[in-house]
């Protein structure tokens, strides 16, 4: 990776912060989902603890076990995806399910 220019090898863009001030907003978030990213918080410090010694920090909430970038080929192999599509198919249907409002009881 080239920090200069802020992107990884085969031109993936590396995060980088907002282009315009009304783009950084605080979002409201399900209960589900913060109790998700409470969890990921806490195997995140543990793996941060057991390679303390290989550890990279970064601000990352999902990364690899040394806390460097996730590469998008081991995130397609972690969820069983075949082809980008496919995990690009999965990630556009939940998002749209998200979306939703849950059906009146």
């Amino acid at each position: 990776m080239d920090p200069a220019k802020g992107v990884r090898p085969h031109g993936l863009a590396l995060i980088d912060d907002v282009k315009t001030k009304s783009g950084r907003r605080t979002l409201a978030l399900p209960k589900f989902a913060q109790d998700a990213l409470r969890t990921q918080q806490v195997r995140q410090a543990l793996e941060r603890r057991a390679n303390a010694d290989r550890w990279k920090h970064s601000a990352l909430v999902f990364s690899s076990t040394i806390g460097t970038p996730l590469d998008d080929r081991n995130v397609q192999a972690t969820l069983g995806h075949s082809q980008i599509s496919v995990t690009m198919d999965t990630t556009a249907t939940s998002a749209t399910a998200f979306r939703r409002k849950p059906p009146r009881r």
